[in-house]
């Protein structure tokens, strides 16, 4: 390690190294770096709303982003979502590298989690009801699920039109639903089988 580090830092980037080779048998190399190289991406233009000035060219800044990254993925979350998150509770000032893994931040984001977890559980819960109140009106479900008037998300609108074989409303909410469960994978968990198999 560089004499230019403090102990701390050294700390930091000893701990996302070894969680780097704990996990590394799980998935490839490259794509460790490929969500490396994300997070940085995301924590460069960020920053640079803050310091517009500002270059991130040392290297040895990789290593702490891995554990950030880590990190995010023990939480299911996308790296980006995390870097964002981590500027969100830093407001008004933004973080430094090595503030990206402390266990306070952490923690939060933890909270955040579980909260937005609960969230999600519920309005699942909600649009379903609302799913099935309407079929018990004597209504289809492809009538039920072409009306745009219901607060139906196309998540589960798609999950519905798909598990009542209508292949072209599934079709039609595919991308949403896409981009729901990539902004929130949690709901992968939420979900489960009852997902369809081109969104897990």
């Amino acid at each position: 390690m560089s004499s230019n580090l403090t102990q701390k830092q050294e700390e930091v980037m000893g701990l996302g190294l070894n969680l780097l080779r704990e996990r590394g048998s799980k998935k490839p190399r490259k794509a460790w770096w490929e969500l490396c190289k994300r997070a940085k991406r995301m924590y460069m233009d960020l920053r640079s709303v803050y310091t517009p000035s500002y270059r991130w060219s040392d290297s040895r800044c990789l290593t702490p982003i891995f554990k950030a990254v880590l990190a995010a993925l023990n939480l299911e979350m996308p790296p980006e979502k995390y870097i964002s998150l981590v500027f969100d509770f830093s407001a008004p000032s933004y973080p430094k590298p090595f503030e990206l893994v402390t266990g306070h931040l952490l923690r939060k984001i933890q909270v955040y989690h579980k909260h937005t977890s609960q969230r999600l559980q519920q309005a699942l819960a909600c649009e379903l009801s609302a799913f099935n109140i309407e079929l018990g009106f004597d209504r289809s479900p492809e009538e039920v699920l072409e009306d745009d008037s219901l607060e139906i998300g196309p998540l589960v609108r798609c999950c519905l039109a798909e598990r009542y074989g209508l292949d072209k409303l599934s079709r039609r909410y595919a991308d949403a639903a896409a981009t729901a469960v990539c902004n929130e994978p949690v709901y992968k968990e939420l979900l489960g089988e009852f997902l369809p198999e081109f969104l897990r």
